[in-house]
């Protein structure tokens, strides 16, 4: 590979580790709104039971009910510490990478370097090998620099994508999960007036 393919190979993993690090900001945020909503669920808990035989049941029933709730909300919340952990393991990978990728750079850059020098040993002068290459490196440099910048952006761009999706995906899910949780809770109902 040349420097130039190491120069768009560390743009492009760097585009990557921009993405990721959005990505651990926003499940950093979601796990502490998970966090935030198990703790309520536990908040709003009746404690101790108090009434009628009837009247304890259904308290004892909505305690049960938001300890379920609880414990949803807080697995929830370690999927997304979860989701963290590898996002920070795969930067640290791809970091090992462009450090890798900087050292094949300069044993390449030395390489042209001895070039440089047969081509002036053929009668070319130092000055316009170096100055020819010092163009071409500085282009390279523009041309990563444009390339990092605009896959990163699309990057973002996906990322907050990929969130607001996931966002009113789990508010379908809860909301199923209300509804469940209502028919058991009429089919339960039913169930105690025909004892009576």
């Amino acid at each position: 590979m040349t420097p130039a393919d190491y120069q768009n190979r560390n743009a492009e993993l760097s585009a990557k580790i921009v993405q990721l690090e959005n990505a651990i900001q926003t499940a950093t945020n979601q796990a502490a709104k998970y966090g935030q909503d198990a703790q309520q669920w536990l908040l709003n808990k009746t404690s101790p039971c108090k009434g009628t035989n009837k009247q304890k049941q259904a308290c004892a029933n909505d305690n049960l009910y938001k300890d379920s709730k609880n414990l949803e909300y807080k697995g929830y919340q370690q999927s997304e510490l979860n989701k963290i952990q590898g996002y920070k393991a795969t930067i640290k990978q791809l970091q090992e990478e462009i450090t890798k990728n900087i050292a094949l750079m300069d044993e390449a850059q030395a390489s042209a370097s001895q070039v440089s020098a047969t081509l002036a040993n053929q009668g070319l002068t130092f000055e316009s090998v170096a100055t020819t290459s010092n163009a071409q490196a500085d282009a390279i440099r523009e041309q990563s620099a444009i390339l990092a910048t605009s896959q990163a952006q699309k990057m973002a761009v996906e990322t907050e994508t990929d969130a607001k999706n996931k966002k009113v995906r789990n508010y379908v899910f809860v909301g199923a999960g209300v509804l469940v949780i209502l028919v058991v809770a009429v089919v339960v109902i039913k169930k105690l007036k025909k004892r009576k």
